[in-house]
């Protein structure tokens, strides 16, 4: 048992029992990078091992940065485990290719490495739990720079004790100078990472240079207070976030190409309720939340609660939001032309059943007269939808295809052409949605907007003596 600064080791057990981070007989994964705080929390769930009635297991990853010295933290741990008694796995990963090929911020790329690395090594070793070394002082340095990026509630709210229920982090609440004081009482040895030195990434900054200003010059306290900020901002996050997920539900519509908001309900609501749905739809599309600053989300419900249509704007991730009358839509950005042009046209079988991209097709050659399929003629579903023209005012063979740019036609029942784009328009098409809509064409141009429109050429009269009868079903929706 530790000789002096207790106070550390009961304000540990005092805050693992807060939050209940660990259940009797539960294998504890720790990650120790060599580090001071990781090492002296090594040594406190060593110490209280038989107390809480846990397994440990270290974990130590050498993300391939800083050369000899990474090796010289790994041979550390590996000592450190040997003497400690403690089953240890050490790898190594090579972070920097992944900041190549993802274009992410070393700190992003080494987060997201390190964590799968974890979750790995608790997954093989059957471990319950994941202990991280952040402490009080992280905490504050986190909501600082939430600060200084505009982040959200969430982002204010900084690190939280427990995170998706199996990682802890039992020194929070333990300031930095404790964990040194203690270190030293204690003769622990560790290992000094240089880069922590480098002024060129804002965390180290705001510890080397911004905290220390604010001790000095403001409050002594100051950890202590944005700490507890830190928790004021969780406890608000979490009461919001209940409401949000509810109207969530409502306003938001999942699919595999994006998220849908309905505008009309989406306005409607308070605009903190606003922010905690883009937040969550956006974590939802990628994955992340915290890329997402109060700018962009102010941009975004400016776009969503005005009267204009066709805009977009990006955001973080490769996404953008976009809205389309009374829809709203976030989505990834692709480098593809939003026209299918890829999809190549395909002949019709006349009569006959055809495939074209989500769809099947099926004609047939009616004999009757136009206001006897009228009065037959089925009703448009979501699954199926009918559509008859005059087969003798056809020219050619029909084929199936998209949108073109520069596509004109003479919309049934008008005085002339008109472009399709102005024709979509006025329609209040969606946007996003323009490019995916068939068009039946034929030697003379469009015959059919699938869904939307015929040409007045081809329109059913009391000439017409054959009726091509058109149905177009999305292929999930149809049994063979």
């Amino acid at each position: 048992m530790f000789t002096t600064h207790t106070h550390v080791y009961e304000q540990v057990v005092q805050f693992m029992h807060q939050y209940q981070m660990v259940l009797s007989g539960e294998r504890v994964l720790v990650g120790v990078s060599g580090g001071i705080d990781s090492v002296v929390l090594l040594h406190l769930l060593h110490a209280l091992r038989h107390k809480l009635d846990i397994e440990l297991h270290i974990a130590h990853l050498n993300h391939q940065f800083r050369g000899d010295e990474a090796k010289r933290d790994a041979d550390f741990v590996r000592r450190l485990a040997q003497q400690l008694k403690i089953p240890c796995t050490i790898e190594s990963s090579n972070v920097p290719a992944v900041i190549r090929q993802q274009k992410l911020s070393p700190q992003d790329a080494a987060r997201q490495v390190r964590y799968r690395f974890f979750d790995t090594v608790a997954e093989r070793t059957h471990s319950h739990k994941i202990a991280t070394a952040h402490h009080a002082d992280d905490q504050a340095e986190t909501v600082l720079i939430g600060l200084i990026r505009g982040v959200g509630l969430h982002g204010l709210g900084g690190i939280q004790p427990v995170l998706n229920e199996n990682i802890i982090r039992p020194l929070l609440t333990t300031s930095r100078a404790d964990i040194k004081a203690f270190a030293q009482a204690e003769n622990i040895d560790f290992v000094v990472d240089s880069s922590n030195s480098s002024r060129k990434y804002l965390r180290n900054a705001v510890r080397l240079d911004v905290l220390p200003l604010l001790q000095e010059q403001f409050s002594p306290a100051i950890v202590t207070r944005l700490t507890r900020y830190a928790q004021i901002f969780q406890e608000d996050a979490f009461f919001i976030d209940k409401i949000a997920v509810r109207l969530y539900r409502k306003i938001c519509q999942e699919s595999p190409g994006g998220i849908q908001l309905d505008l009309e309900l989406f306005s409607q609501q308070d605009v903190t309720i606003q922010r905690a749905v883009l937040y969550k739809a956006f974590e939802a599309l990628t994955g992340v939340r915290h890329e997402l600053h109060t700018g962009h989300v102010r941009s975004v419900i400016r776009l969503f609660t005005c009267q204009t249509t066709g805009k977009q704007l990006s955001l973080p991730r490769k996404t953008m939001a976009s809205r389309s009358y009374n829809i709203g839509y976030l989505q990834k950005r692709t480098n593809r032309s939003p026209l299918k042009e890829a999809v190549s046209p395909v002949v019709l079988a006349v009569p006959g059943r055809t495939e074209f991209d989500a769809i099947l097709i099926e004609t047939e050659i009616l004999t009757e007269k136009a206001d006897e399929f009228r009065m037959r003629q089925s009703r448009d579903t979501q699954d199926v939808i009918e559509q008859g023209v005059d087969y003798d005012r056809l020219a050619g063979p029909l084929l199936v295809r998209f949108r073109l740019p520069g596509d004109r036609f003479h919309p049934l029942g008008m005085s002339g052409k008109k472009r399709v784009k102005k024709f979509f328009i006025d329609r209040k098409v969606p946007r996003n949605k323009r490019h995916i809509i068939p068009f039946f064409v034929d030697t003379q141009g469009i015959v059919w907007i699938v869904g939307y429109e015929i040409d007045e050429r081809v329109k059913l009269s009391s000439h017409t003596t054959r009726i091509l009868c058109c149905r177009v079903y999305q292929k999930q929706s149809t049994t063979t």
